[in-house]
Parts: structure tokens; sequence; C-alpha cells
């Protein structure tokens, strides 16, 4: 009888520590480098959206069609990266936490190296075999560079996050750096399994070095 393959597993939260878990209580910077996601854009206020939800739910269809098939074919069983989300508005003048209703955002899932372009299409087809979400057809396979960055970790309700927004953009401009790009946070937690006060938020900013 042949032996079957042992199976490889990995974690790439854990790869990349200095990005997905920074220190709660304290903003700091660094550099992200170019990483491949799956992406979803939309409009209007996150809370309020079902184009949001749905967005969501169609990225971690096709993540989750992805990994079960690297497991399968490369014996290689990794763990599904945290949904990212960028914010912006046309003026970012204008960019508050008080109006979500004029942000524009990209709902988004870091890919591992071995998920390439040309597996979206049977990724699609896996995912709709799941359920027909309406946003899949708006999902892409897109590479994205940040470059510099500050960041902190948020505990809490995403409603309460204002200070430590407030604190990232404080150390950028008391740095004597600008401010450049979209807001940017990343959910580590599956808020519908963890308690309200131990969602952890990893909010981040770019700026011109």
């Amino acid at each position: 009888m042949k032996r079957e393959e042992k199976i490889e597993k990995t974690d790439h939260r854990k790869n990349f520590a200095n990005l997905y878990k920074p220190r709660v209580g304290r903003v700091h910077e660094v550099g992200v480098p170019e990483f491949n996601f799956l992406m979803v854009d939309g409009k209007g206020d996150p809370y309020y959206s079902s184009d949001f939800i749905d967005a969501i739910m169609a990225l971690n269809s096709i993540s989750y069609v992805f990994k079960f098939y690297i497991k399968n074919n490369k014996r290689i069983d990794y763990r599904v990266m945290p949904l990212e989300a960028l914010f912006w508005t046309d003026d970012m003048n204008e960019f508050t936490q008080d109006n979500k209703s004029i942000w524009n955002w990209t709902l988004m899932i870091m890919q591992p190296d071995y998920i390439s372009a040309d597996m979206m299409e049977e990724g699609m087809r896996g995912a709709y075999l799941k359920k027909k979400h309406r946003s899949l057809e708006l999902v892409r396979f897109e590479s994205f560079k940040e470059g510099p960055v500050m960041q902190a970790m948020h505990v809490g309700l995403l409603s309460d996050m204002e200070p430590t927004f407030v604190a990232v953009r404080h150390k950028i401009k008391s740095s004597n750096k600008v401010l450049t790009g979209k807001h940017h946070e990343i959910y580590l937690n599956d808020i519908r399994r963890v308690p309200k006060a131990t969602w952890r938020t990893v909010i981040r900013q770019p700026f011109l070095a």
C-alpha cells in the first residue's frame, strides 16, 4: 500500500507576525511588501451595506475553495488569512469616522504564493457550487504593495476605534511624515464567535517616507 504523503501545516499570520500581530497599546512603523489578494470594491457605510456583507461572503467562499484545493493537491494546509478593508473618500480631507456614508471601500483577503490568477476560474466555479453570492462576479485577483505604514492594534468594538485611528495619524504627523493612500483595517477575529470586548483589529495608515 502506498503511504499517503504527510500534510504540511502553515500559518501566514505567524509568518508575518510583524504585519498581522502588532503589540497592543503601541503605534509602530513597518514596511508592507507586495502580496496577492482577492478583492471586491464598493461604496457606502459598511455598517449598513448589504453589499459589504455579501462581498465578505464571496471573498471567504473563494478563499476556502483555494485552501482545500491546495490541501488536496499540494498537501499544504494553510490558515485562510483575515479579512482586510481599505477605506477612502474622493476627497481625503473629508475622510472621517463620523460620515461613513461617503466612504469607498475595497474588501480583500491575502492569498499565499501558491495561489495564482489563472486559478480564478476554478475558484469561482467552486464558490458558485456552494452559494451564488451576487458579489462573486465582482471578485478580482490583484497584487498590492502598501509600503511604509504606521499601525496599531485596536481591541474592542469596531465603533470604538476612534482613539486608535487618531493615535496612528498623530504618530505620522508628529514624525514629520505625510499621510497618503487609504485607511486600512484588518479584522483578526470572526466576530460571530468571540466576545465583543476581545475583538482585535489592526489599524494601518500609509505615509510618504
